[in-house]
């Protein structure tokens, strides 16, 4: 993830604390006032002041880190190609720990492959994955259902696997969605249909082969 995305996920946490502190310490103020008025008072006023402007940074807060990544993050092909024919595109800003690659070999064992591998990641890695590859995978609402963890995702990669008929509109509950690429898995679909659904989310029709743009592996 790249550094200044680092930096705001880590100023979030203080903020969200700071937040909770200066409510306790109204909550205690409040207290001392319904004690004496008198005294505590201007404590009263101070403490109320300081949880409003907690809260107002945790709103702009949470509005900057959401405008970033979804400025940072593009798709841009890089002119490469594989040897079977995919354009590789690569995903800018982004690193190897914003992607994850769910593969299934077949649907009786796809419960106990890709779905409990999203189940066993930690908040702070859903967090940071903004780039999900599906692979020999059927994408049913079932499925979806559980990709919806990943809250944050960008680009959704399902080439080559089988869309259920009415999975399709589930894409448009993911709020961040940009990209979805759907070469091969769009049997039943046109890219009318999908426009339709969400106009906001590129398609990408042609093979493709998304990599990360930092050459760490970390």
């Amino acid at each position: 993830m790249p550094n200044s995305l680092r930096r705001k996920n880590s100023l979030s946490r203080y903020v969200v604390l700071f937040a909770g502190g200066a409510s306790a310490f109204a909550f205690v103020c409040s207290a001392l006032t319904a004690y004496n008025d008198v005294i505590f008072s201007g404590l009263h006023q101070f403490s109320l002041a300081l949880m409003l402007l907690s809260f107002v940074g945790v709103i702009a807060t949470v509005l900057s880190n959401r405008s970033t990544k979804e400025m940072n993050f593009r798709i841009e092909p890089t002119g490469e190609q594989t040897a079977d024919g995919r354009k590789v595109h690569r995903v800018i800003a982004s690193r190897f720990e914003n992607f994850i690659h769910l593969e299934s070999s077949g649907d009786r064992e796809r419960s106990r492959g890709s779905i409990p591998l999203i189940r066993r990641l930690s908040g702070k890695r859903r967090e940071r994955i903004f780039v999900a590859v599906v692979r020999n995978t059927t994408i049913d609402l079932d499925f979806l259902s559980e990709l919806g963890q990943l809250g944050n995702l960008i680009v959704i990669d399902i080439q080559g696997c089988r869309v259920d008929a009415d999975a399709w509109s589930e894409f448009a509950y993911f709020d961040r969605l940009k990209y979805l690429a759907v070469f091969g898995a769009m049997e039943g679909q046109s890219e009318q249909d999908l426009y339709y659904s969400f106009p906001e989310v590129k398609t990408i029709l042609e093979p493709v082969l998304l990599v990360h743009s930092s050459p760490d592996t970390v």
